[in-house]
């Protein structure tokens, strides 16, 4: 049985519950360094690169990395985000808005769309980090950063140099 996000994780990271059969949780991470340090690691990250596209592929790469090595961290930005704080509503929605427009800073203006896209993007990403953190699959987040990228590049580029960069991704894994 699964231990649900509702229950306590307060202390060190275990859900505690009624039931005996709980998996693991991790440990809760602040928000504000967690915020600070994923930004600071896909930025890093995105500045290695030369073209907006490669940019694009490594900052995505870099934030399932991240989210893969520090799940506590990934916890405080996704699932403790969507809490509703007192004055400003929930801090998820800062943090996929952060996030898309630094994804729409590295895409050229006459490529951008609607800030709805890029910001679209991050939630999608968002939900799918959720879904690892609720529900852990064998695989990992980064085992699926070709698909990630894919899904990034394709409202921005056709679908065939999406996928030739999501090609890269695979190939570089192998």
């Amino acid at each position: 049985m699964t231990a649900s996000c509702a229950e306590d994780t307060s202390k060190g990271g275990e859900a505690r519950g009624k039931s005996s059969e709980q998996e693991w949780r991790p440990p809760r991470a602040e928000f504000l360094s967690s915020f600070s340090e994923l930004d600071a690691t896909v930025r890093k990250s995105c500045n290695r690169e030369s073209s907006w596209e490669a940019q694009v592929s490594a900052g995505v790469v870099a934030a399932l990395e991240f989210v893969d090595s520090n799940p506590g961290a990934a916890h405080a930005l996704t699932i403790d985000a969507r809490r509703k704080d007192s004055d400003r509503g929930s801090r998820q929605d800062d943090v996929i808005r952060h996030f898309g427009e630094l994804l729409r800073e590295r895409i050229p203006a006459d490529r951008r769309g609607s800030v709805a896209i890029a910001d679209g993007i991050v939630e999608s990403i968002a939900v799918m980090v959720r879904g690892q953190l609720i529900s852990p699959k064998e695989e990992s987040l980064t085992s699926r950063a070709a698909d990630v990228v894919f899904l990034t590049l394709v409202a921005f580029v056709d679908t065939g140099e999406a996928s030739r960069w999501a090609e890269r991704l695979e190939r570089a894994a192998e």
